[in-house]
């Protein structure tokens, strides 16, 4: 993500938050200048801004010393967790899913029997 500063930033900043580092890290920092509304120039320092939260504690220096490693750095993606259900909730599921397979044999089996009954006209009617 691109940023612009008034003021020089550093290229490492560090957060200790409990047990984790939050981290800005920024490259390519360019001295520019601007002019206000008024025809006014200034100074602005642009440049690209990643920030991110890892765990562990780090230092400014460890982090800059393997700058281009935290820059290209993705957290891992958290594998989901299933949630867990409540015993009446697994049972009243298992029950519904029962229901719903004994209609479908009950529909199988009365086809079957119109196709027995089909066959059985046939072959009577072949036999007369």
């Amino acid at each position: 993500m691109s940023e612009i500063y008034p003021f020089l930033p550093a290229a490492v900043e560090v957060f200790r938050v409990g047990s984790k580092t939050d981290m800005i890290l920024r490259k390519d920092i360019k001295k520019q200048e601007q002019t206000d509304d008024e025809g006014k120039k200034y100074t602005v320092y642009a440049c690209d801004e990643r920030q991110q939260r890892v765990d562990g504690v780090l230092t400014a220096e460890e982090v800059q010393t393997d700058f281009d490693k935290w820059w290209d750095y993705a957290p891992p993606t958290p594998v989901p967790v299933p949630e867990k259900k409540k015993l009446e909730d697994r049972v009243k599921e298992l029950e519904n899913q029962n229901a719903t397979m004994a209609d479908q044999l009950t529909s199988t089996q009365m086809a079957l029997c119109d196709v027995y009954e089909q066959v059985l006209s046939v072959t009577s009617t072949a036999t007369e």
